[in-house]
């Protein structure tokens, strides 16, 4: 995934540069909200680390027997030298940074109603549900007060895919502000064949919500607005023929479109 500084270049210059648009922060506080859509998206470690996986399975089928600890850490070792730094054409990545005229807390209640984001973004979420702690037991999972799990199905550029996603909340200090941060990942390996929940034509949902008090160009606070930044990661599976017949163009339209309505529409519920 790329590094993105979005928040620390507006607070440092004033100005936001897109691969495509240059957003001022006056652009911002009007309402803009800027995109942008990496071209060349590169393996996710977590991408590299599954192939790194499937591989130690395929040569323990081959040669029928256990392979040994030293033998699994050198195909692990020799894909993170081979698929670091290497574009992968099926990935969906991009960012979107704005401003929410609403506190940093209201902001997180809408967000963590996750089985409200199927109402938020219709066109994206199909279904969206919020799995319960008890659903959570039952499947061996120890439920934790700063982590929830959702299924949805989402389409995204005509492809439709469902999948368990497992976020992660935290808080961290900047300048004396704090922030909130929500990274997300698919489920554990338990939700793929889940009768209920079951994982479809997905391979990679990664991400990132932050969401902190707005700081002013004088570099006062204001309680009442909030900056937000989406980092979305998608790779739907490789074996789907309609992401293969799609061209570059309508995939990147289709993932600017879907970005754009996933970081508006908890602007668009406070307003």
């Amino acid at each position: 995934m790329h590094q993105t500084i979005f928040i620390e270049e507006i607070v440092r210059t004033n100005h936001l540069q897109t691969s495509q648009n240059m957003f001022s922060r006056k652009d911002l506080e009007d309402g803009a909200l800027a995109i942008d859509i990496f071209k060349n998206p590169f393996y996710a470690p977590q991408e590299i680390y599954r192939l790194a996986l499937e591989a130690v399975e395929e040569k323990t089928r081959e040669e029928n027997r256990f392979l040994s600890d030293k033998e699994k850490q050198a195909i692990i070792r020799n894909f993170l030298e081979e698929k670091a730094n290497t574009v992968d054409s099926q990935v969906i990545e991009g960012v979107a940074v704005g401003i929410a005229p609403t506190p940093v807390s209201k902001v997180m209640d809408l967000f963590l109603h996750l089985e409200n984001f199927q109402n938020y973004v219709p066109n994206i979420f199909l279904n969206s549900v919020h799995i319960t702690p008890q659903e959570l037991k039952e499947r061996g999972i120890i439920p934790l007060p700063h982590v929830e799990y959702q299924f949805s199905k989402i389409k995204i550029a005509s492809v439709e895919f469902t999948h368990t996603l497992r976020y992660e909340i935290t808080s961290y200090q900047k300048n004396g502000v704090e922030g909130k941060l929500v990274a997300w990942e698919m489920a554990a390996p338990k939700f793929d064949r889940d009768p209920v929940y079951p994982r479809q034509g997905v391979l990679m949902n990664n991400g990132l919500f932050m969401v902190e008090p707005y700081v002013q160009e004088d570099g006062t606070i204001d309680p009442t607005r909030s900056l937000i930044l989406y980092h979305v990661y998608i790779k739907v599976d490789p074996l789907n023929f309609v992401m293969d017949i799609l061209s570059i163009l309508f995939r990147e339209s289709e993932a600017r479109s879907a970005i754009h309505a996933l970081a508006n529409a908890l602007r668009k519920e406070t307003r």
